[in-house]
């Protein structure tokens, strides 16, 4: 039962600040219809700190739990008699309203026409009450002052709870907003975020900013503003000039809130002023009624947020800029990329990836120099840029000298890198021709991939045309991945092999042909037992991984060892041919290693003998000529291995220090067979000879082939016809039945 139901207002959400109340409700609980009449009597056109008094009634506990369970009326206190239906009615109301509705800020004030029902100082202890008085003593003055202490601190409380409630959302405003990407949504973020924290139920509001935040220094920050953000009847002003704001007090308030630096408030509503590192920004925001002085605190503290939201929406588009555009050359980064593949502007059976990578950069860098080789890169940015139907496709710096393409796949085939490196690229005025390679993976040939899918795929294309240095590009296919796949499980394995000493030598004798004597026997690399997996395939890994540097100085140290344990038990001089990689030429401690391992195992220094490919001296001679000619001081050995299948050049082969060459199997295998294989072995042979060089032949197998190279006037063979590889204890016991044989099968 209501007196004045015109006189109620809605209740405020309990999520947003608490607006000023044009009326305190009360709520009068007694079973006794003359109090609620005494009561509306004596309060009848009272006003009590600055609002007039609306009561309510209720005339049993369980009526006035329903009326305070609804949630349309804001009650501030509740007159509550003791005794009613039961004689601790009312007390048990109290339990009800803290407890069960959780009303903490309602005040009562109980009352009792029985106080032996209840004592006093007992209630008032155990129940948490403003005020307990007998009906007899509620005379017209100390109903209204009892009143007005517990509205006073229903107020306090309520201001309390605005605060915290208040500060709650200023700290979900600000992750909300520090969530916004690039400026105007981010000033539409601050019209959302206020609207909720003025419990606006329409959002009525503008943000504009000053032209400082523009790019444009002015020493009149207030003058031409723009308008980055509105909402309500203001929408239509969005991105336009602060001079079509109406009505003319709204751009006052705003211009005057930047001109001074501080929020202003007025009949309108509220322009509040956010100033950051980068952005001046003011908000305007319709307000119907006066903010109040706790509101006003909590908004400077809001402002204040958002300009420390805005420095860090300027730090976040700094590091978009870094990490999604390439510094040097402009292009989209490699996180862009992937964000761009994400986005999937192509049906997932038309889209490519195309990796292009530049052939040996390293060289043009050595010859440009830094300068240089950035401006390089910038010119083949801009190549890429200019080709022909390039608009749909995306073109990103993936890093280094790679570059990448996606898009429509049909537009990405064989004759875009030979378009590109058509016409030589210009440096600062000088001529640069280019070749390179590239990696295609296509979606379609991936069952619609995901983009690091796709990525991956289209590395894997890369290595495989830079490997085999073919020109145009590889496309990627499905077995490619099997044997990724199955090189990252060699990886592994090498790795553990290497700490589990799972490695082994095996010697492979060397014959001289003249008279059968075997001169020295080549160490080879082996992995596990007879079963195991191949040198042709886990030394490209090991290569690859870096592990061959490990690897290798255990192979030396190793097969230095054998050799002094083959002469204490044969008594034979032999010397030890060891394979060296090219990462190991390259690795400055090659030498050192090789002096340790032969002064360490008691061996001279002509006893060991090191190869290296024909492909790879001729790859980096100039490189390699230092470290051969320190070889030769030392008096150790050095063999040219696969001889035939590079491309020497005679006159390097004049001065480089090298004493044999070994005569690749592919050629041996033509003996017999192909004149045109007779023909390169005998001009081999005839070259050494020519240049005072040692020959020796790898891979004979037969005796035909033996007899052939004996005929030219060869120095040695090795080969299966003779001797297998064999571990030390097998080529101990085969040396020992030569010997009692009397070399007889030379």
């Amino acid at each position: 039962m209501i007196s004045d139901p015109d006189d109620l207002i809605p209740l405020h959400n309990d999520d947003a600040p608490q607006r000023p109340q044009p009326f305190w409700h009360v709520l009068v609980v007694d079973d006794d219809p003359e109090v609620h009449s005494a009561t509306r009597f004596v309060l009848r056109g009272q006003q009590l700190l600055g609002r007039q008094v609306s009561l309510h009634s209720a005339y049993s506990a369980a009526q006035a739990r329903d009326m305070l369970s609804q949630a349309d009326t804001d009650f501030a206190v509740v007159l509550l008699d003791v005794v009613m239906e039961q004689s601790d009615a009312g007390l048990n109301l109290i339990h009800t309203i803290r407890r069960e509705l959780g009303l903490q800020g309602v005040r009562i004030i109980l009352r009792t026409g029985q106080p032996g029902y209840a004592p006093e100082l007992e209630v008032i202890s155990r129940y948490d009450i403003n005020d307990y008085r007998t009906k007899s003593e509620l005379t017209q003055t100390r109903l209204v002052t009892s009143l007005i202490s517990a509205l006073r601190s229903f107020e306090q409380i309520r201001r309390i709870e605005a605060s915290q409630r208040g500060l709650s959302q200023i700290i979900q405003a600000t992750r909300d907003l520090l969530s916004s990407d690039g400026l105007q949504r981010f000033a539409g973020g601050v019209l959302t975020q206020l609207g909720a924290f003025l419990s606006l139920g329409e959002q009525r509001g503008l943000v504009v900013i000053s032209p400082t935040a523009l790019g444009r220094p002015t020493s009149h920050p207030a003058t031409d503003l723009q308008v980055v953000a509105a909402s309500g009847h203001y929408q239509g002003l969005l991105n336009g000039s602060i001079d079509a704001i109406e009505p003319a007090q709204v751009r006052d308030q705003l211009v005057q809130a930047l001109r001074e630096g501080r929020n202003i408030y007025g009949p309108l509503g509220c322009a509040l002023h956010c100033r950051s590192q980068r952005h001046q920004l003011a908000v305007f925001m319709d307000t119907a009624d006066e903010v109040d002085a706790s509101l006003r605190e909590l908004l400077e503290i809001f402002t204040e947020n958002v300009a420390l939201c805005s420095d860090n929406l300027s730090m976040l588009e700094q590091l978009q800029r870094t990490a999604f555009v390439d510094a040097l050359t402009g292009l989209p980064s490699r996180l862009r990329l992937l964000q761009r593949m994400g986005e999937a502007p192509f049906p997932d059976d038309d889209s490519a990836l195309l990796l292009i990578d530049i052939d040996d950069f390293n060289t043009h860098v050595e010859t440009l120099g830094p300068t240089g080789s950035d401006l390089l890169l910038r010119s083949v940015a801009q190549r890429l840029l200019s080709l022909p139907d390039v608009q749909p496709m995306t073109v990103v710096r993936f890093g280094g000298d790679v570059f990448a393409l996606h898009g429509p796949a049909e537009q990405l085939g064989q004759g875009l890198l030979q378009t590109l490196c058509d016409a030589e690229f210009d440096v600062d005025g000088l001529p640069i021709r280019l070749s390179m390679c590239g990696g295609l993976a296509r979606r379609a040939d991936l069952s619609g991939a995901a983009p690091a899918t796709l990525l991956a795929a289209a590395f894997t294309a890369l290595k495989s045309a830079k490997r085999e240095r073919r020109p145009g590009y590889v496309r990627y296919h499905p077995e490619m991945g099997r044997a990724a796949l199955r090189r990252a499980s060699l990886s592994r394995a090498l790795h553990a092999g290497l700490q589990q000493q799972a490695f082994r030598l095996v010697l492979q004798p060397q014959i001289r042909l003249s008279d059968g004597e075997v001169l020295g026997v080549e160490a080879l690399l082996r992995w596990g037992d007879e079963s195991g997996v191949s040198p042709a395939e886990f030394i490209p890994v090991a290569e690859s991984t870096g592990l061959i540097l490990p690897l290798g100085t255990w192979v030396i140290d190793e097969a230095c060892a054998q050799l002094a344990q083959l002469q204490r038990r044969t008594g034979l001089p032999l010397r030890m041919a060891i394979n060296v990689s090219l990462a190991q030429w390259r690795d400055n401690a090659l030498l050192g290693h090789l002096d340790a391992a032969a002064r360490r195992h008691g061996l001279q220094p002509q006893q060991v003998e090191i190869e290296l490919t024909e492909s790879l001296a001729m790859q980096e001679v100039d490189q390699l000529l230092p470290r051969l000619h320190a070889l030769r001081e030392r008096g150790m050995r050095v063999a040219l291995d696969d001889f035939g299948t590079g491309f020497s050049s005679l006159a390097y082969l004049q001065h480089m220090p090298v004493d044999l060459l070994k005569i690749d199997r592919s050629f041996v295998h033509e003996i017999g067979c192909s004149r045109r294989g007779e023909d390169i072995v005998r001009t081999i042979v005839s070259l050494g000879r020519l240049i005072g060089l040692e020959v020796l032949a790898e891979g004979v197998e037969t005796l035909q082939q033996e007899d052939f190279l004996r005929g030219l006037g060869c120095d040695a063979t090795q080969g299966y016809l003779r001797a297998r590889p064999m571990g030390l204890d097998a080529l101990c016991d085969w040396l020992a039945r030569r010997r009692v044989d009397g070399v007889a099968d030379a």
